[in-house]
């Protein structure tokens, strides 16, 4: 692994009332990338020198705050791949919680972090009880 330059960025605020937005970006560049070209064997996949990748996380809670409806996605341009979560949970009682969601993985390239599940998409049901 070649040396790398790393940086992350966020941001995190309330948008008024019951709703919150949180976004993050990172960046990931290859030092002395020429050596990183030359000592690939054939055949694997050649990473980008900038990887960049940016999340969004949409939060709104309804009914008191026992109603959640969150979105959060997940996207690479230089991966060329997202990852959409959609969730949805209502909690019945303090100790019970009901949710409902979604996961949806893409990319154009199978050997990237969510290109490679594009197949694994799912709706899930979820009952928690907390005590």
């Amino acid at each position: 692994e070649n040396s790398s330059f790393r940086g992350m960025w966020g941001y995190d605020r309330p948008l008024g009332g019951d709703t919150h937005l949180g976004i993050q970006g990172y960046y990931e560049q290859i030092l002395d990338y020429g050596a990183y070209q030359s000592s690939l064997a054939p055949g694997q996949p050649e990473r980008k020198e900038l990887r960049q990748l940016y999340t969004l996380r949409l939060t709104r809670w309804f009914q008191y705050q026992t109603l959640q409806v969150s979105l959060f996605t997940y996207w690479s341009p230089s991966d060329e791949d997202y990852y959409l979560r959609f969730f949805i949970e209502k909690k019945l009682t303090d100790a019970m919680a009901l949710a409902v969601g979604t996961n949806v993985f893409g990319g154009t390239y199978d050997w990237t972090l969510f290109g490679s599940q594009d197949y694994n998409d799912n709706v899930y049901l979820r009952a928690r009880y907390s005590f």
